[in-house]
């Protein structure tokens, strides 16, 4: 993966407003399904990567990168995964993980 301009570090850094946040799911057998609602790019890799009872619609992380967050390099790498595989989850945390520290790195340069 390319590493990101400054601009698109810092998008990808940033917290998006109320109205374009992505939600998924924390089941839990005692009280069920918590909604969790995410603002940050940074919050979905901590849940999806620390949380296996964590869920979220994939399809809807892609469009919601592309979008939202503006990365399009990176949505369409998960577009590819999950045309291949059945369960995108590791495949896509690793990806998140890897633009989080590019971007990391982008942000330390400037």
């Amino acid at each position: 993966m390319n590493p990101p301009s400054e601009e698109l570090a810092i998008r990808i850094t940033r917290e998006v407003d109320w109205d374009e946040r992505i939600e998924g799911a924390l089941f839990d057998p005692g009280p069920g399904e918590m909604v969790e609602r995410l603002f940050r790019l940074e919050d979905v890799y901590n849940l999806l990567s620390g949380l296996p009872n964590f869920q979220m619609d994939f399809h809807e992380l892609k469009n919601w990168i592309h979008g939202i967050i503006g990365d399009e390099e990176l949505a369409d790498l998960i577009d590819e995964v999950l045309s291949r595989s059945r369960d995108p989850r590791q495949e896509t945390v690793l990806l998140l993980g890897e633009r989080l520290q590019q971007c990391a790195q982008v942000l330390c340069e400037k």
